[in-house]
């Protein structure tokens, strides 16, 4: 699920702004900030979720909240039976980090180019939520940009017509400062001047005092949610163990309300000159820069870097001595293998596969078994077709050109430059492929030793192409050269990783033979199991086979 979740990050330019602009402020290694990797997903072993749940999870460092239909004694009993004999630890829990901040103007972009409108984070560090003037810094956000009615939403959206949306916020924690920050989405073309209304809302609450009207509707928003504090009897308990772990009073949120009700208009000037920096302002633009209307160079609100969101691969490159002797041993072996699976000659009589069958994906919610359909000319030409729930997915490849199904519309879309060089090294790893090219002076089959695939004694042979770059690792059993597995970096239906096929099911077709059955695994845990149900070598290929889809 997490890796899935890292494959899609960059699909919403909301979340993109969200995440970096929480790394402008607490920096990208904070642990306010930073975020998961393939790398480091890919390294927790179940050894440290048990290590750390050893550690931590004692009763020292635990609280238990709890409400509802009972007995008080009753409860208190059961309680002491179950959690009596919880051995207590002698870890603490790490103090969180100090966050080092400092005020600087700076201007960051994120080029997103298959969007059409910008969206906007202005702001800098917030505060804490037991700072003195934390009520009047209440008050003064609402005015500013606190939702309808504010000076944000009357003066960008309303009046100039700027914004889709416009809204700020002044955040604050308990236990470390929050952030302050003023959002809007706009059309690229206004990007320039929405930055610059915004500021001007965000200096006039330092020049210019709220009116009556503002400090009433300010005070009346707050006032009026204050009710839905108490929704249930969980949210009024949580937030008393709450209160209790960091030290706080129980009626905090009566204190805090009363403030509130006491705040000026001279207070809310106060906090807004000594909260604001409007001159020292870190900006991001998650947005086309091609189609801003003014090169945000020419804010002069500071120097402008791009960031670069690009998502690591988390691939691990295969380090392997390439010498003479496992050269020739792993050629060897590569041979033998081709021959067993029907010899060089037939494999290069293979100029397109027809194939049927089912793949079953997986998923921590059960097995979902989908229905597909390939068509496959070597070596550039690919097409299959999956049906789910009456939809049908495309995937595409016609040289250097494709289509797919965006999976979020359902429509098809043009592949990018990265989806055919990924489908270029599917093909370069496909088997057929490479027992073809095994005579290949580009392709180097090395020795990599031996190990064992569910009890079954096998030869490692890694292929590296003309670059130096390993296509894959193959795995063939050492008593008949059969293949047995082929390890590489790719793509499943839960993220990227580092992928493990099992071969079975071999059947002999048109004088090669051919596993009819692929279990694939991702760092060792099961992700799909494809079964062919028809497989066709040299069958008649319609003519619109790897055209797009209508």
């Amino acid at each position: 699920q997490q890796r899935s979740a890292i494959s899609r990050r960059n699909d919403d330019s909301k979340n993109i702004g969200n995440r970096e602009f929480d790394k402008i402020i607490y920096g990208p290694e904070s642990v306010f900030a930073r975020h998961t990797e393939y790398k480091t997903i890919d390294a927790i072993t179940r050894a440290d979720l048990i290590e750390f749940h050893d550690t931590y999870l004692r009763p020292e460092n635990t609280q238990m909240a709890i409400w509802g239909d009972f007995k008080k004694k009753e409860i208190i009993a059961k309680i002491r039976q179950y959690f009596d004999d919880w051995e207590r630890g002698t870890t603490p829990v790490p103090a969180l980090p100090k966050v080092d901040y400092q005020y600087e103007g700076n201007v960051y972009i994120v080029n997103k180019t298959d969007i059409n409108q910008s969206s906007i984070y202005i702001g800098h560090i917030g505060g804490l939520v037991t700072d003195e003037d934390y009520a009047a810094r209440i008050v003064m956000n609402k005015i500013m940009g606190g939702g309808f009615g504010s000076r944000m939403f009357n003066t960008v959206r309303s009046r100039e017509g700027l914004a889709y949306t416009v809204r700020g916020v002044y955040s604050a924690h308990i236990s470390y400062p929050g952030v302050f920050y003023n959002y809007a989405a706009t059309k690229s073309e206004t990007t320039d001047e929405t930055i610059r209304e915004i500021i001007k809302v965000i200096e006039s609450m330092q020049t210019t005092p709220p009116t009556v009207k503002e400090m009433r509707l300010a005070k009346e928003s707050y006032l009026n949610s204050f009710v839905f504090k108490f929704d249930t009897k969980s949210e009024v308990v949580n937030r008393i163990m709450e209160y209790d772990f960091y030290g706080l009073p129980d009626d905090y949120l009566q204190q805090e309300k009363e403030k509130i009700e006491q705040v000026t208009a001279a207070d809310v000037v106060t906090a807004a000159k000594k909260n604001l920096h409007p001159d020292k302002l870190n900006i991001l633009v998650v947005g086309k820069v091609e189609d801003f209307d003014v090169s945000l160079d020419e804010l002069e609100l500071g120097p402008v870097t791009e960031i670069d969101i690009t998502i690591p691969s988390g691939e691990e490159k295969l380090e392997i001595a390439i010498t003479p002797e496992n050269l020739a041993r792993g050629k060897e072996t590569l041979n033998k293998a081709v021959s067993i699976h029907g010899g060089l000659d037939n494999f290069k009589k293979v100029k397109s596969i027809s194939t049927k069958g089912t793949l079953n994906i997986v998923t921590p919610q059960g097995d979902f078994p989908l229905n597909f359909e390939e068509v496959t000319v070597f070596p550039d030409k690919h097409s299959r077709l999956v049906s789910v729930m009456g939809q049908k997915i495309y995937d595409i490849r016609n040289g250097s050109r494709g289509w797919k199904t965006d999976p979020k519309t359902m429509e098809i879309v043009d592949k990018t430059e990265a989806d055919i060089a990924d489908n270029a090294k599917q093909t370069a790893r496909n088997t057929i492929i490479v027992f073809q090219q095994s005579d290949s002076p580009d392709c180097q089959a090395v020795y990599d030793g031996t190990g064992r695939v569910n009890d079954t004694e096998v030869e490692f042979v890694v292929l590296v192409d003309k670059n130096g770059e390993a296509i894959c690792r193959l795995g063939f059993n050492s008593a008949n050269y059969e293949l047995v597995c082929k390890y590489y970096w790719g793509e499943s239906p839960m993220g990227k990783g580092n992928i493990e096929e099992l071969f079975s099911d071999f059947l002999e077709i048109d004088g090669v033979r051919i596993p009819m059955t692929t279990v694939r695994k991702m760092n060792h845990q099961k992700v799909s199991e494809l079964k062919y149900s028809e497989f066709v070598i040299n069958a008649e290929i319609q003519e619109n086979a790897f055209t797009q889809p209508q």
